[in-house]
C-alpha cells in the first residue's frame, strides 16, 4: 500500500500555484479574489514545507506526524474567516474574536496532533469547542438565508470533515496512512479555499 505522501503534497503546490496566479490575475475584477490570492499562496506554501518534510514529528510508532498544516491554516483560515463573516455580515466587532477563536482551534490542532494519550484528545475536544463558538459567532449576521445556507452547506460538507480526518490519521486513531490522509485534506482544502471564493466570486457577477 503507498503511504509517502509527497506526491499528494506537490500535486497540492501545484493546484495552489496555478490558483494563486489566477485569483492574483482576477482581483481587480472581483472583491473577493484578492483575499482568495492571500489564501492560496499561504497554503501552496504550506504544501511546499510539507513536501519538503523535514518539519515532522512521529508519533509512537513511529510514524511521520505532519503537524504544519495547522500552523498554516491558523494563517489561510483567519483570512478566509473573515471573508465568510463577510459574505454573511456578520457584525464586524465579532471578527477578531473570530480570527482569534480560529487560531486556537488550529494551535490546538497543533499540539493535539503532537500529543499523545488522553491528553490528546481533550486538546481535541478543546478545539472542537473552540470550533462551535466560531460557528456560533458566524451565523449572528443579517445576510439572507439563501446566504447562510450556501455557507452551511461549506461548513457541514468542509469545516467540519476536518477533524474527522484528524481521528482517521496518523494523528488520531491512524485507520488510514499519510497518503490517504493528504488526499482527503487536499480535497477539503479545494473545497473550502477554492471552490468557496469561485462560488462567493461568481455571485457576485450574477
Amino acid at each position: 500500500m503507498y503511504t509517502n505522501p509527497t506526491l499528494v503534497f506537490l500535486l497540492g503546490f501545484a493546484v495552489f500555484l496555478f490558483f494563486a496566479i489566477w485569483f492574483f490575475s482576477k482581483r481587480k475584477n472581483n472583491e473577493w479574489y484578492g483575499a482568495a490570492f492571500l489564501v492560496s499562496s499561504i497554503t501552496l506554501v504550506s504544501y511546499a514545507v510539507l513536501a519538503e518534510g523535514s518539519l515532522v514529528a512521529h508519533n509512537q510508532a513511529g510514524i511521520a506526524i505532519y503537524y504544519t498544516r495547522w500552523l498554516f491554516y491558523a494563517a489561510s483560515c483567519s483570512l478566509l474567516i473573515v471573508s465568510i463573516a463577510k459574505f454573511l455580515k456578520t457584525n464586524k466587532e465579532s471578527f477578531l474574536p473570530l480570527i482569534i477563536l480560529n487560531i486556537l482551534v488550529m494551535l490546538t490542532g497543533t499540539l493535539a496532533s503532537v500529543s499523545a494519550g488522553a491528553i490528546k484528545w481533550l486538546i481535541f475536544i478543546l478545539g472542537c469547542l473552540f470550533f462551535f463558538w466560531q460557528i456560533q459567532l458566524l451565523f449572528e449576521g443579517k445576510a439572507q438565508k439563501e446566504n447562510h445556507k450556501l455557507i452551511a452547506n461549506y461548513i457541514f460538507f468542509g469545516w467540519a470533515v476536518f477533524p474527522i480526518v484528524f481521528i482517521l490519521a496518523p494523528e488520531g486513531l491512524y485507520l488510514i496512512n499519510n497518503a490517504l490522509a493528504a488526499l482527503l485534506y487536499l480535497a477539503l482544502d479545494l473545497l473550502t479555499k477554492i471552490i468557496f471564493y469561485l462560488h462567493v466570486g461568481s455571485r457576485q457577477k450574477s
